[in-house]
């Protein structure tokens, strides 16, 4: 139990994020300068019952999202409570700018946003990389799976490589300046557990060879931001085993790929759990119209497939924001 609270108010804000970046399976993650969910929390009562007394939900995807004691928002914040044997009671709102199911790391923004805000509303001496294992625990509550790769790089930013997760075990690096990202959002119906399902259909079994691939891939993708080399980033975003088949949930991705590439990114790729595609160009070569030509290029096929989509020019965020503090 925390003697003396500093603070009685907070507001964080947390950016959307891209997850696998082709090869890298709940390894790599990119957070983006795309959309963001802010997270707001108040101090009710000091000597309370430990609980969230109050909950809203506003944003322009608030009614995607459970308005009550189901949020993750929720759970974490009185699993953060707990945890810390903090009996404060707390209001709290979520401002939703990350779309669910878009495969934008929608829960692991809201999940970032609800550590970060309690870590500095109770005044917790918590490094990042424990700050980040509180965040997974939401992602817990979202998906079923404690997954780090899209609540890392939305509270740290750039790009995070995750080598353990039993203990968790991460690095951060900044991406180049050069690094263009479009993201493109078909509006693919998935079932309302998307990234469960999108995780269930996953292979068990893997030929070698693929394997091996794989791990290439992901290792050009490291020395590229490592060396902040775009097109090395690109030559290795490829992947052997999950996108085979979580292309099968979009309609069509393969001409979709083939027509980004066509008009000048340097590698396109689904975006997490999908249905959101990423493409990557650098910004050194191609001029900011050309970037909306992949764009519109990825978006003309999806149209051919009687679904709409949207196209975004974004950049890597520098991760989680602290907004208010008072």
């Amino acid at each position: 139990m925390l003697t003396q609270l500093t603070h009685r108010r907070v507001s964080v804000e947390s950016p959307a994020s891209t997850a696998n970046l082709g090869p890298g399976f709940d390894v790599f993650g990119l957070a983006l300068d795309l959309a963001y969910d802010r997270v707001d929390v108040e101090v009710v009562e000091e000597r309370g019952s430990g609980k969230v007394v109050e909950f809203e939900v506003q944003g322009p995807y608030s009614h995607d999202v459970p308005k009550d004691r189901e949020n993750l928002v929720v759970k974490l914040a009185e699993y953060i409570l707990d945890k810390f044997n903090v009996d404060v009671d707390l209001r709290v709102r979520l401002w939703k700018g990350v779309k669910p199911r878009s495969g934008l790391g929608s829960s692991g923004a809201a999940a970032a946003a609800t550590s970060v805000a309690l870590a500095t509303l109770l005044g917790l001496d918590t490094p990042p990389l424990e700050i980040v294992k509180l965040a997974v625990k939401g992602e817990e509550y979202a998906t079923g799976t404690p997954h780090a790769d899209n609540v890392a790089p939305s509270i740290l930013g750039g790009f995070v490589v995750i080598r353990s997760y039993s203990p968790l075990d991460l690095i951060r690096l900044d991406p180049p300046d050069d690094l263009g990202i479009v993201v493109v959002c078909p509006e693919v119906r998935l079932p309302q557990d998307k990234t469960r399902y999108a995780r269930e259909i996953l292979p068990r079994q893997v030929d070698l060879q693929r394997v091996v691939e794989n791990i290439g891939n992901a290792c050009y993708v490291v020395l590229g931001f490592a060396l902040k080399n775009t097109k090395l980033i690109a030559r290795g975003m490829s992947d052997a085993i999950v996108e085979p088949v979580r292309s099968k949930l979009i309609p069509g991705y393969q001409r979709a790929k083939e027509r980004g590439l066509s008009a000048g990114a340097l590698a396109v790729t689904i975006s997490g759990a999908g249905p959101s595609i990423i493409a990557i160009y650098s910004k050194n070569e191609l001029e900011e119209s050309q970037a909306r030509d992949i764009g519109q290029s990825i978006v003309e096929v999806f149209k051919e497939e009687g679904i709409d989509a949207s196209y975004y020019l974004t950049s890597p965020s520098k991760g989680t924001r602290l907004l208010r503090l008072e």
